[in-house]
């Protein structure tokens, strides 16, 4: 009867290092493998956007404003080390999504990935409308003719009248 009991108290044991290390084996993985993609499908598809582009932000998209910038180094009250990997409590990481609206204007999305050890990951979604599109539409290229007489208009050369290019800047002329 005592072997029972010892096997009992090995077991809960047992049970709750294992349950400590599958949190933390989670944890990592939603911090540092795991992509989204599916949440990121679901939430395009609800807001009726085209995917472009999914990245991590630089430092032009803070400007935007839709997320504080997070601190080049951050002091945390727990340090956990896991295989040389150091991790704090909490973490948020971001991603910036370039998206098409059905009409034709370009949406930012920002998807804020928020971990935490023993809590499920949040994930926060913030829309930005654009002003232009990432590039030129088909059919409505603006193009500029420029007169030329005498020098080019890019670099100043000298030039006779027939030349189809610039010999010092290879613009084109028509």
């Amino acid at each position: 009867m005592d072997w029972l009991i010892s096997i009992l108290i090995v077991g809960v044991f047992v049970a709750i290092i294992g349950w400590f290390i599958y949190i933390q084996l989670r944890t990592m993985y939603d911090r540092y493998i795991r992509e989204y993609r599916f949440e990121i499908r679901e939430y395009l598809i609800a807001n009726s956007l085209t995917l472009v582009e999914i990245r991590y932000p630089n430092k032009f998209d803070w400007m935007d404003q839709c997320f504080p910038e997070p601190h080049f180094a951050k002091l945390g009250f727990v340090l956990v080390q896991i295989n040389h990997l150091y991790s704090t409590w909490s973490d948020k990481r971001y991603k910036v999504i370039e998206t098409v609206n059905e009409s034709e204007e370009s949406v930012r999305v920002w998807l804020e990935i928020y971990t935490e050890f023993f809590s499920k990951t949040r994930l926060t979604f913030r829309q930005k409308v654009l002003k232009t599109y990432f590039g030129p539409k088909e059919g409505n290229l603006d193009t500029e003719t420029v007169l030329v007489s005498g020098k080019c208009p890019a670099c100043g050369w000298s030039l006779n009248g027939n030349e189809e290019i610039c010999p010092e800047c290879e613009l084109h002329f028509q």
